[in-house]
């Protein structure tokens, strides 16, 4: 799966040569900043001559996001794009969108979303604009969660452009805090995706991959971020058991220390 956080003052024919050369390399696919009536109709044009389909929460600020599946591939059982915080620019609005899809042939399923958060918070986490880029991450993973809660996927993918440099420790931490029933893939210590800066703002956290690993792109005239490619194995369902199993072992052990020591 792709993920292309894309810059709304480049042309329409950029977006769409970039997004011709996703639908050559994989099924499934994210982008940032496709709002707007030309972009979201050209979008939609080329995806569907390749018999894709575009879900995107309409050409105004909603459609902010959006994600697309291969229909030679996946189904796309249900999706929505929601409001998730009031301040991502001025008077702009943080949207996400989420989809659940199910493999034509294996009928494995899966949940996969896109985000665009806050930018300008990582030097001043203390700021109003930080705390609101913190409760717009709350309401990001509780609509995962119910999505989750309700479709029961073999696997889930949650991008973002989380406009956070994940090389720092402390922004790895934040995501494990966060979101700690997803694992952040393997990112090479290598520049960044975004402009010259360095920093690896766009990347996803995910569930029941194995050995998932991101890869960055070259830059495209489509924007000043490099695309991100999701490589990984998806986990058998035995293997899937196998995990819930250790899961409520350690869930168990944890509880019975802290049993052990409060009687202390």
């Amino acid at each position: 799966m792709d993920h292309a956080a894309s810059r709304w003052d480049r042309t329409s024919r950029s977006l769409c040569a970039e997004a011709v050369d996703t639908l050559e390399h994989v099924q499934l696919a994210g982008w940032t900043e496709v709002a707007g009536a030309r972009r979201s109709r050209d979008l939609t044009r080329v995806l569907e001559r390749n018999g894709w389909e575009l879900l995107q929460g309409g050409p105004g600020p909603m459609g902010e996001t959006a994600l697309a599946a291969d229909g030679s591939v996946w189904l796309v059982v249900s999706w929505r794009s929601y409001e998730i915080g009031p301040d991502l620019g001025p008077g702009d609005i943080v949207v996400c969108t989420v989809a659940v899809v199910r493999h034509l042939l294996t009928g494995e399923t899966g949940i996969i979303t896109d985000a665009h958060l806050p930018a300008s918070v990582e030097a001043a986490w203390g700021s109003d604009r930080a705390r609101q880029y913190r409760l717009a991450v709350q309401r990001y993973r509780s609509i995962v969660t119910d999505w989750t809660a309700k479709h029961r996927p073999d696997f889930v993918v949650v991008w973002a452009d989380w406009n956070l440099d994940v090389h720092k420790a402390w922004v790895r931490a934040y995501l494990r805090e966060a979101w700690p029933e997803l694992q952040l893939p393997a990112i090479p210590d290598e520049k960044g995706t975004h402009g010259g800066s360095g920093r690896w703002i766009d990347f996803c956290l995910v569930a029941g991959l194995l050995e998932p690993q991101l890869v960055a792109l070259p830059y495209t005239e489509a924007s000043d971020h490099r695309k991100v490619r999701l490589r990984g194995r998806l986990l058998t369902r035995a293997q899937r058991r196998r995990r819930r199993r250790r899961a409520r072992r350690a869930r168990r052990r944890a509880r019975r220390r802290a049993r052990r020591k409060a009687r202390r």
